[in-house]
């Protein structure tokens, strides 16, 4: 099973900034491995975006529009799974901080920024 996580609203070390009160978590999972199997079509994404890395926010919706038939290729080859989780309650953030803490100190060799495998 592979994991590909991103968070939103997260403020780094200051996980109980007030100026961010939640954060939240999207989760693409698939029985099959993106990075063995779709590094062309990303490769084509990168081409097509000019830039290494995919960010939504800095493509905008005509960037989106762009490489959307890429995006729907990769779904249809990889049939991900989408989970979102969001917490705003101060409780479950230090849980969320453990959890995001151990994250990212996965090693490089086995498991790739914001990619998990199981």
């Amino acid at each position: 099973m592979y994991f590909h996580i991103d968070e939103a609203g997260n403020t780094g070390n200051n996980l109980f900034d007030s100026a961010q009160p939640r954060l939240s978590y999207g989760v693409l999972s698939s029985l099959r491995n993106v990075d063995a199997l779709c590094t062309d079509i990303h490769k084509e994404i990168q081409r097509e975006i000019g830039d290494g890395q995919i960010h939504a926010n800095q493509l905008g919706f005509g960037g989106l529009v762009r490489i959307a038939p890429l995006l729907i290729e990769i779904q249809r080859k990889m049939e991900f799974d989408f989970d979102y989780y969001c917490t705003a309650n101060a409780k479950n953030m230090g849980y969320l901080k453990l959890s995001n803490r151990l994250l990212s100190q996965t090693g490089d060799e086995t498991c790739p920024r914001n990619t998990l495998s199981a």
